[in-house]
């Protein structure tokens, strides 16, 4: 035993196995974080990156030093650094704050002048680093074993939780009805929102913003115009997924503000959850039109949440912070231009939604349900009242009181969009079509956290019968479906409280008005 002792630390000590744990440690590591939603191909591409970097530092430092072992030690410590930075640098915001240490044009001046020691250091030591050696190989095979470990302890968790914000589908479990329904009874449901779009009464009151005209629209077509409604969450990812799941989320799953995976939870629980379980069980053919899941077919642009998924690795990465919070800022041209392509991406998929919506309508033999997702009035505000695109323009002097007077002309180019909707569905579809029109969430910005206009949303429903007695002035958007179910399937789903919650980074507050 210690012969075999001697001759693993023999080893450890002369070859430097790090060079290869390294990278795999830190891909491991940012899959599980995660688990499930990186593509293999970008697993690939980034692993094959990291290893393209560590030749080009490994090979010219070998011929300066003539030493693999000094050579093999400056790649692990500047790759080290490069793959850590980002961890690093928010490490620094954490406890600096203000600090001129977190600024760029200080800290990259800093690391090349350490990058610089080091090679003086390596350069001029005697010593055969055989120590160094042992203590990295040592260190990167445990921390590697650990992320394996890390590895098949997600799996097991994957299983149970199914990367859903509501794994569980609780209320698609206690749908049972009496009887199944004739196939000519069931209606058709229209689900569109309006991202950030708030309540008339609550834009009126905080921000002194008319937009009374389109209750008066949705009321002389039928509708029932909640009065006092409310959203149950102030993002959109938490808000839509709870309206589909018709359940608030579970406390020990909840996903908390800024975290990625909230984020990629919520693109497959929009696509996966007791609504469409339930309809699909009722023979509905689904027909989603959204910017928020992956694999929407035909979407002309990148999903909104596309960074946190494809960039997930790069933006760990000093190549990747600089090119986030650098690269794009180096010019007003480029900035401009980055602006035009952007706003010009979502023009086409606004579009794409708006004719795909309508296109629905022609589907008259089958049960359908639709949803189209509209990311107005939320800002970049790039259109004016009429819909047209505004120039990209750079504003140093840009006030708070400017983003209320974008929200609001963008807020009545919506209302357009939901006048021609509105017209066309009841036009062009079957008479018996539920329509729902609705804000995620209300308008979110320049009120102080958690303040509960953010939670004030337009929710305006049409039934065809016109009998709204199930419907009540400050229902929220847990109940939304709750009641069509109740309606039209004999569900027998009783109402939740309702309920906004108040989400931060760290922790969610509860409270009922």
């Amino acid at each position: 035993m210690k012969q075999l002792y001697t001759r693993v630390k023999d080893y450890l000590s002369h070859n430097a196995l790090y060079l290869f744990f390294l990278p795999l440690f830190f891909i491991l590591n940012g899959y599980n974080q995660l688990f499930g939603f990186i593509p293999a191909i970008e697993v690939s591409i980034n692993t094959g990156a990291i290893l393209l970097l560590m030749l080009l530092f490994y090979f010219p430092t070998r011929l300066l030093f003539l030493s693999s072992s000094k050579a093999a030690v400056f790649t692990f410590i500047i790759t080290l650094v490069i793959l850590a930075f980002g961890y690093l640098h928010d490490t620094l915001k954490d406890f600096f704050p203000g600090s001129a240490i977190i600024k760029y044009k200080y800290l990259l001046p800093v690391l090349g002048l350490g990058a610089a020691l080091l090679v003086f250091v390596l350069y001029r030591t005697k010593n055969t680093l055989s120590g160094t050696v042992l203590y990295l190989n040592t260190l990167m095979i445990c921390l590697f074993a650990s992320e394996v470990y890390n590895t098949f302890k997600t799996y097991q968790t994957n299983l149970t939780v199914q990367n859903l914000i509501d794994p569980n589908f609780s209320v698609y479990n206690q749908y049972k009805p009496a009887e199944k329904l004739a196939d000519s009874s069931k209606p058709d449901i229209y689900f569109l929102i309006f991202d950030e779009m708030g309540g008339s009464a609550a834009l009126k009151d905080c921000w002194n913003i008319d937009n009374s005209f389109i209750d008066t629209f949705l009321t002389k077509k039928g509708f029932y115009v909640v009065p006092y409604a409310r959203s149950n969450y102030s993002w959109t990812v938490h808000s839509v997924s709870t309206t589909f799941n018709m359940n608030y989320m579970a406390d020990t799953l909840i996903p908390l503000l800024d975290d990625p995976k909230s984020y990629l939870y919520a693109t497959n629980s929009f696509l996966n959850n007791s609504l469409m379980s339930i309809l699909k069980k009722e023979g509905y053919d689904i027909f989603q039109y959204q910017p928020i899941s992956f694999g929407i077919k035909d979407l002309p642009g990148k999903p909104f949440f596309y960074k946190y998924r494809y960039y997930h690795f790069f933006y760990k990465t000093l190549p990747g912070r600089i090119h986030r919070d650098i690269y794009w800022n180096l010019s007003i041209k480029r900035k401009v231009q980055n602006m035009t392509e952007h706003n010009n991406e979502k023009d086409r998929i606004l579009k794409y939604i708006l004719g795909k919506v309508k296109e629905s309508a022609s589907k008259k033999d089958q049960q359908k349900f639709v949803y189209g997702h509209f990311l107005i009035p939320h800002d970049p505000y790039i259109y004016d009242s009429s819909g047209n695109l505004l120039t990209p323009t750079l504003n140093p002097k840009r006030k708070k009181s400017d983003g209320i007077k974008e929200y609001e002309q963008q807020l009545y180019y919506a209302d357009k969009l939901i006048q021609e909707l509105v017209t066309h569905i009841q036009t062009n579809n079957k008479k018996n079509t539920v329509i729902i029109v609705a804000g995620d969430h209300g308008y979110r910005y320049y009120t102080h956290p958690g303040q509960d206009y953010m939670y004030r949303n337009m929710n305006a429903i049409y039934f065809p019968d016109g009998n709204y007695q199930t419907l009540y002035p400050t229902m929220s958007s847990v109940n939304t479906f709750r009641i069509v179910l109740n309606k039209y399937f004999d569900a027998k789903l009783p109402m939740l409280k309702d309920e906004s919650i108040y989400i931060t980074p760290q922790t969610q507050t509860r409270f009922v008005k």
